[in-house]
């Protein structure tokens, strides 16, 4: 008796929790979404397309559409594979605990420091006069074009790839990596073979990721930066 009645008591909470859950995705994802179609695709006389119109019509619209599309899937790359280092180095690397800490925490570093501090020192490094670029000889770098917010946003994003992809290769079985090491495959073979595809998920996960982040960066925090208007540069 004392069994059953525990594990009704389970059900019935786990219940309370997906329930919870649903009710949660309902208000703050579901909600939102269906008032956006709505607001986009309805109109006084019904069901319309005359909201698109603008968009459609205007080229400026178009190109910061198209630019930042392209911004967001070359940050959501360059960020993957960054983080993909990082996170491959932390988990399949012999190394001392403390330096995996290190490493860890220099990575994350830029996700949850202000944006403002990240800012100013790309801009003393790269900027107009910037160390880096006085260092180099580099004159006719332009910072606020498309190649400043490529380097600023995939060095603020690339820290979830890291997190997503750090845990994706952590959970991969080593006896699947030993087993391919004691057949005799070397080990860039066991990488292409064995870790590459299991981490493909999680690969394609921390893609989405990096690119969703790039572009609701790009649209919502800072509309003007990341619209990247064709005075800057062309698709």
């Amino acid at each position: 008796m004392t069994t059953s009645s525990g594990a009704t008591g389970r059900d019935a909470s786990t219940r309370l929790t997906v329930a919870m859950l649903w009710l949660l995705i309902g208000v703050f994802v579901l909600y939102p979404l269906c008032r956006l179609l709505a607001m986009t695709f309805w109109g006084e006389n019904g069901f319309t397309f005359e909201n698109l119109k603008p968009f459609v019509s205007s080229w400026y619209d178009q190109q910061a559409a198209v630019n930042s599309i392209l911004l967001g899937f070359s940050v959501g790359l360059a960020g993957t594979i960054l983080g993909f280092i990082f996170a491959f180095a932390v988990t399949r690397l012999q190394m001392p605990s403390w330096a995996k800490f290190i490493i860890s925490a220099i990575t994350i570093l830029p996700l949850i420091s202000p944006p403002f501090t990240s800012s100013i020192a790309l801009t003393l490094l790269l900027g107009p006069n910037g160390m880096i670029l006085t260092l180099l000889g580099i004159e006719d770098f332009n910072f606020y074009g498309f190649w400043g917010t490529f380097i600023s946003e995939t060095l603020t994003f690339f820290p979830v790839a890291f997190m997503t992809l750090s845990t994706i290769l952590s959970r991969i079985d080593p006896n699947l990596e030993d087993a391919a090491y004691s057949l005799g495959a070397s080990s860039l073979t066991v990488f292409r073979t064995v870790t590459m595809p299991l981490a493909v998920p999680g690969i394609a996960n921390a893609f989405l990721l990096v690119f969703s982040c790039s572009l609701g960066w790009a649209l919502v925090s800072r509309p003007s930066h990341a619209s990247l208007s064709a005075d800057h540069w062309h698709v």
